[in-house]
């Protein structure tokens, strides 16, 4: 349903958001920023606002271009395997 229907997701949760990245569906999180759990997300690119924050949410985010990201994990997997 994500795939086809949704335009923009706004969630709390990990296992909402990243399969939203992987589909290019823009994303609004919400979470803490300061939590081990969560704050690696921003090294994808996704803002991580909390609550207090609504009035700075930028509504029409940019897609996050995760192509290139895959492209590096697929190259280390493959360097990792051959080294063994």
């Amino acid at each position: 349903m994500y795939k086809t229907e949704a335009r923009l997701v706004v969630t709390t949760r990990l296992h909402c958001l990243l399969p939203c990245v992987a589909m290019g569906i823009p994303i609004i999180f919400f979470n803490n920023p300061d939590n081990y759990r969560t704050s690696w997300v921003r090294d994808i690119g996704v803002e991580i606002y909390e609550l207090q924050d609504i009035g700075r949410v930028d509504w029409n985010p940019t897609l996050i271009d995760i192509e290139k990201r895959k492209k590096d994990l697929i190259k280390d997997f493959l360097t990792i395997i051959k080294s063994h």
